[in-house]
């Protein structure tokens, strides 16, 4: 992996977006078009180390919802060179870290909001599951697909500041790719390897609720019909891991793939999804 010099632009622990308060360090870079978006996984700016997983779990799981034929907003793992202010001093330092990116998903004229903005200035209520669904089948297609796509992958952290909405001048609106898959798989864990060779994917989840009842499975239980999806190819870890063979121990890759393995069981036994492939999807338009 070639490493992709950095160093100018300015590290922070706000939501560059503007749209939530994300605790992980980020940066923007305007000078490139699309604007591309920077996020390192957990770290440690005493030490100058990651603590955590983050960067390659947004890509997994990026890469996962390509194979599954979900909207996913495509994330790139790369190795970049990049200055630091440690915390509580003025020193900066550099070093390599691994690290993901994104691309600004906008077309031409599009404006974005949070879920939760533009919910308020749009529907408002005090249920907002329920008031979503009823204004749109788009939208009621669009939480089934999120509720099912959280539940594979175990996210923890889809608020509604995780969701956008992209309007256009004329009121057209669509809801942005599913995005910030960091908080997934066995991230609650961080570097623990005792804690990742032992969790339990088995269990529900709790996430951080905007949407839904707070848990997976619960949520998945509720949905108003099945999810379309590309079958998990029998190889499918060749491809999420791609690239990280050096970088992400077996350990972890293990966790992440037994997880997706039972999970999509899961959820394909339950008829929670169904699987199709192209073909069949061309013959049902």
């Amino acid at each position: 992996m070639n490493t992709i010099d950095l160093r100018k632009l300015d590290w922070d622990t706000k939501n560059v977006t503007g749209s939530g308060n994300g605790s992980y360090y980020q940066a923007i870079d305007q000078s490139v078009s699309p604007t591309r978006y920077y996020k390192l996984s957990n770290f440690d700016s005493y030490k100058c180390r990651s603590i955590g997983y983050e960067s390659f779990f947004e890509v997994i799981a990026c890469r996962l919802g390509n194979m599954l034929g979900i909207n996913v907003l495509k994330y790139h793992l790369i190795e970049g060179k990049i200055r630091l202010h440690i915390r509580n001093s003025s020193a900066v330092r550099t070093f390599n870290t691994v690290l993901c990116y994104s691309e600004d998903f906008r077309k031409g004229g599009e404006t974005k909001s949070s879920l939760q903005t533009w919910y308020n200035l749009n529907i408002g209520g005090k249920d907002i599951e329920q008031r979503l669904r009823s204004a749109s089948p788009y939208i009621s297609n669009y939480i089934d697909t999120m509720f099912v796509f959280d539940c594979l992958i175990c996210n923890r952290d889809r608020h509604t500041a995780n969701i956008e909405v992209l309007q256009q001048r004329n009121g057209n609106y669509r809801f942005s790719p599913l995005f910030d898959h960091g908080q997934s798989f066995c991230a609650a864990y961080g570097l623990d390897e005792n804690a990742i060779r032992n969790f339990d994917y088995t269990k529900d989840v709790q996430y951080n609720d905007g949407i839904g009842k707070g848990y997976h499975f619960k949520n998945v239980e509720g949905i108003k019909k099945p999810v379309i999806v590309k079958p998990l190819p029998a190889d499918f870890r060749r491809s999420i891991f791609y690239g990280m063979s050096t970088l992400l121990p077996q350990y972890v890759k293990d966790s992440v793939a037994n997880t997706i393995a039972y999970r999509y069981r899961l959820l394909k036994n339950e008829k929670y999804i169904i699987e199709r492939t192209d073909q069949e999807v061309s013959d049902l338009l």
